[in-house]
């Protein structure tokens, strides 16, 4: 009962980490969209939400398609193969000019 407990516990904490991750990315990825689409910030997020649910399923059939040809190992090293290459895109396209740039635009979005 005790290991049940703390891995229960455990869990939960680990949630409040994926829950920060989440809205932060949610609310980046949202924050592009808007910045791409500034005459149309409605139809920016609109977007954005349509393209999380179409990723979600495409996601699930390639999942299922890849792990029932493959088996379900061959997920887990596409999903890291995909993470090792966006985090190289991600360094290289994010250079401090357009960080700055961000930011910037950012706090003048949110500051009266």
């Amino acid at each position: 009962m005790f290991a049940s407990q703390t891995a229960l516990m455990a869990l939960m904490a680990l949630q409040l980490f994926n829950a920060v991750f989440i809205g932060t990315i949610a609310g980046l990825g949202m924050l592009w969209f808007q910045d791409v689409m500034r005459s149309r910030p409605g139809a920016a997020s609109t977007i954005f939400a349509n393209s999380i649910s179409t990723g979600m399923v495409l996601a699930g059939v390639i999942q299922g398609m890849l792990s029932e040809r493959l088996g379900r190992i061959a997920v887990c090293w596409l999903a890291l193969g995909l993470v090792v290459k966006e985090k190289g895109n991600a360094v290289v396209a994010l250079g401090c000019d357009q960080v700055q740039t961000r930011v910037a635009w950012a706090e003048r979005a949110w500051m009266p």
